[in-house]
């Protein structure tokens, strides 16, 4: 028989996007609401779905390099013996170092330039496009602490938090 499963505590990230998408399905469903009994759309609704788009998937992209449930191609990863194995883990570290790393450092110039320039948008009482804009950095800056993480852990042997133990399938019944 299976132990009980201890209860897994959540990330900061994890409630940051369940909260965000529960905000985005509240604000669709009235939408539709309001569109088929009065024949009205509500513009606020829709500039702020399409704000709160990117929010959940900056923020979700840290999430899934925690668990390790990014897209990967692990086939010739497999292959290698363990002791390999931690350098392509640590190639991989170091090329996300290099994408986020730029993606926090182009998202801060974004901010900027939004903030310099009062960029505001129109369908939200011109709210200032820069609040919205800060997904880019903020979210980055989680994805490289995650990713910097999961390393760490699978140095200490802990095993990535995405790796499950799995049991074999096959038994040998004779």
């Amino acid at each position: 028989m299976r132990e009980k499963d201890k209860k897994a505590k959540m990330m900061p990230e994890e409630y940051f996007v369940a909260i965000i998408i529960s905000i985005m399905l509240f604000l669709c469903f009235f939408n539709v609401v309001t569109r088929y009994l009065f024949s009205k759309t509500i513009l606020i609704a829709d500039a702020l779905l399409s704000n709160m788009f990117p929010w959940v998937t900056f923020i979700g992209a840290a999430v899934t390099c925690y668990y390790s449930k990014n897209t990967a191609f692990t086939m010739l990863t497999d292959l290698l013996p363990k002791k390999y194995q931690k350098f392509v883990d640590l190639f991989t570290l170091i090329t996300s170092w290099i994408l986020f790393g730029f993606l926090f450092y182009f998202g801060c110039i974004k901010v900027k330039s939004y903030m310099d320039y009062q960029t505001v948008i129109p369908s939200m009482r011109n709210a200032p496009r820069w609040i919205f804009s800060l997904c880019l950095p903020i979210g980055s800056a989680c994805c490289l602490v995650r990713c910097t993480q999961v390393f760490i852990m699978s140095l200490k042997g802990k095993g990535k938090p995405g790796e499950e133990k799995v049991e074999s399938v096959v038994t040998n019944s004779d």
